[in-house]
């Protein structure tokens, strides 16, 4: 009796443990947006930024479309868009390696840390959901720190702070 109940553990224990496996496997229609992490953890390679992974239906080259769901912001409670209100995306284009945004005026509302974390969440994104190198970043109408456009790659931001 001790025997077949062992049996029987074993096995259920065996089963639950290969369903876990299962669900870090991603699908063909999933995205990873970055933003900023509801609950900072320093010391992390998640610390500030983020992802909120997105799965549904949806054409893998429409970026035009999957960025401005991007900037409308997280639909979970783990993660905070670090762009301001009503922020939309005016251009967008690949261009070689080189992705070109150009964003309404409401990204120039954002200065200092504000602007570098909400830089670093869209350059992470753009880069890792079209497989550019890099990315230009300009505002409509506006400079960004003095200049018309910005190009970063994911080497310009420290994502893990190892200290």
């Amino acid at each position: 009796m001790k025997k077949s109940v062992c049996i029987v553990v074993c096995l259920t224990m065996l089963l639950l443990m290969t369903a876990c496996g299962q669900a870090d496997i991603p699908s063909a229609n999933t995205v990873k947006f970055y933003y900023i992490h509801n609950e900072l953890q320093y010391g992390t390679e998640s610390g500030v930024i983020t992802p909120a992974v997105i799965n549904g239906q949806y054409d893998e080259d429409d970026y035009q479309l999957l960025l401005e769901k991007y900037l409308n912001g997280p639909t979970d409670y783990e993660s905070i868009s670090p762009f301001p209100a009503g922020i939309t995306l005016k251009d967008f284009q690949i261009v070689g390696e080189k992705a070109l945004l150009v964003l309404s005026p409401h990204m120039g509302t954002l200065s200092g840390s504000s602007m570098t974390v909400a830089l670093a969440c869209l350059t992470r994104t753009v880069i890792e959901m079209t497989g550019v190198e890099a990315v230009q970043i300009s505002i409509e109408n506006q400079q960004i720190n003095g200049v018309d456009f910005i190009t970063l790659t994911l080497n310009n931001f420290s994502f893990w702070d190892d200290v």
